[in-house]
């Protein structure tokens, strides 16, 4: 598998076999690929949409140029007909009713107007336009489908080539040496540059981006990684060596609330993630490397080793 070098660093491909991991850079890096003037809708916040039984993993909304995106976030190793082409049909059957397109708006427009920084850029975003009206003029536009995936491979084509949808080979890659803390992500944005010429406009397609994130938080402003380390493990045995992701973080949350800072409790740069669940997530994927978490888990699982269960009495005993 081919590395990256940017500005003389070699950069190591990034692999993870659970989705939701995959799925926080694209939360981090989406206004890269978006733009600036963009919004993330992420379903589990969309509350007014729960009785939907299957929609995308998100939307993403631009206010310029004004578009709105239905995005599945999938990792290349699933089956595009078993993951994402029954949640295209699902939810392209559901928006042809025009009630359901307005209860969709009302979810936008709620996120917005319940966020106390998001509703007043926004409305710097629009000047005069109210914002129910403008998302109600884009979502009765036809949305662009948008996949995300690690891995471009004619399957994928295959299996969504009736939707036409933008297939976006988003990669990750880690520093060689030091670790995914400080890692890379390779893209091609969706945001054209226009370039006016004489008489028409030409629209330029956008080259490959290449964006490194260094995470340098000063010390004493955020709980280091290793300190999730022993909640982790103790939180698996507790619930009997194994437990989906969001039951573990929260019994490691928990467990920490005492220590964690308000930088913990924020978002990580340039995105939507929580700092202290991505530093987590990043644990976790250490523990995994090191033989202490099963590599091979169910999707969304995670589950202690033998291993894991010896370094828990080990560090427990360290600690008392």
């Amino acid at each position: 598998m081919s590395s990256l070098i940017v500005d003389g660093i070699r950069f190591t491909p990034w692999i993870t076999d659970d989705e939701s991991e995959f799925e926080d850079y694209f939360k981090q890096y989406y206004k890269k690929i978006f733009g600036d003037k963009s919004i993330l809708f992420e379903k589990k916040k969309l509350t007014s949409l729960a009785g939907i039984s299957s929609i995308p993993d998100g939307f993403v909304v631009t206010f310029q140029p004004q578009n709105w995106y239905i995005i599945e976030v999938e990792l290349a190793i699933h089956d595009p007909h078993k993951h994402i082409v029954p949640q295209i049909n699902s939810f392209l059957a559901y928006i042809k009713n025009s009630n359901d397109r307005r209860q969709l708006v009302n979810a936008f427009y709620n996120f917005i107007r319940d966020d106390d920084v998001l509703e007043p850029t926004v409305k710097g975003w629009l000047g005069k336009t109210e914002i129910h009206q403008f998302l109600s003029d884009v979502v009765f536009d036809n949305p662009q489908i948008v996949i995300i995936i690690d891995k471009q491979e004619d399957r994928l084509l295959e299996a969504t080539q009736i939707y036409q949808p933008r297939i976006i080979e988003f990669k990750i890659f880690q520093r060689e040496g030091v670790g995914i803390n400080v890692h890379a992500v390779q893209f091609e944005p969706i945001v054209r540059q226009i370039i006016l010429r004489p008489e028409r406009e030409i629209e330029e397609k956008p080259k490959q981006e290449v964006v490194v994130s260094v995470e340098r938080a000063r010390r004493g402003e955020t709980t280091p990684q290793t300190a999730y380390t022993l909640p982790i493990l103790e939180s698996l045995i507790e619930m009997g060596g194994s437990g989906k992701m969001r039951d573990v973080l929260d019994r490691v949350h928990d467990k920490m609330k005492n220590k964690l800072t308000p930088k913990d409790l924020g978002k990580v740069p340039s995105g939507t993630a929580i700092k202290w669940k991505n530093t987590a997530q990043w644990d976790r994927q250490r523990l995994k490397t090191e033989g202490y978490l099963k590599k091979d888990s169910p999707f969304g699982i995670w589950e202690i080793t033998e291993e894991g269960r010896k370094s828990y009495e080990k560090l427990k005993s360290n600690t008392s």
